[in-house]
């Protein structure tokens, strides 16, 4: 009010308007927001349920949703300790960890038996089976391995992969080779007859 006063005023002097020009810069200093009286009571539980979830219980879930989950938390306190946090922003981190609580159902799956199977069909030597069984194996296995390579893999998805592999696997055939035949029949040969029944 003073400041336009002095503005105003046609015969203020050069004083009048440095003075009241460092006065309201003064003032707008010392101005104080005021504190926003944000219901915070659901954020507060969501971070105590938040904060009994262990580190062991963590070790199961994928990692995308263990980042997830602890950096909603950490914004949640930061809110929570946050007198000027507006009412939108505790309803936004509210929902944010809540989403996250939600999919620590979300395990990681056990890729032992993929990585098995991988391994096994990784020591073959494709040359000796027919091509076109060899390809669609090929596929199956590519597939397989981003699986095993993804970290935030859940077991439904290792098991589709698995059961996939695993049956791309066993059509697959071999090329008429009789050396390959022969060893059967000298296998069948070698069987001593007096150990089973004439039928």
């Amino acid at each position: 009010e003073a400041a336009n006063s002095v503005l105003a005023d046609k015969e203020a002097t050069e004083e009048e308007v440095k003075t009241a020009t460092t006065n309201l810069e003064a003032a707008i200093k010392s101005l104080e927001e005021k504190e926003e009286n944000a219901f915070k009571a659901h954020l507060e539980i969501a971070v105590e349920e938040a904060l009994k979830v262990t580190e062991a219980e963590l070790s199961n879930v994928v990692p995308v949703v263990v980042e997830e989950f602890k950096a909603a938390i950490a914004e949640a306190q930061d809110i929570l300790n946050n007198n000027k946090a507006t009412q939108a922003e505790v309803e936004k981190s509210f929902d944010r960890l809540a989403k996250a609580m939600q999919m620590l159902s979300f395990q990681k799956g056990d890729k032992t038996n993929l990585i098995s199977l991988i391994e096994r069909i990784e020591a073959l030597d494709s040359s000796k089976y027919i091509a076109s069984t060899w390809d669609k194996l090929a596929i199956a296995l590519e597939a397989s391995n981003g699986v095993v390579a993804d970290e935030n893999a859940m077991e439904a998805e290792i098991v589709e992969s698995y059961e996939t592999l695993l049956k791309s696997f066993l059509e697959l055939r071999l090329k008429p080779n009789k050396d390959a035949l022969n060893d059967l029949i000298n296998k069948a040969e070698s069987l001593d007859s007096s150990k089973y029944t004439e039928e």
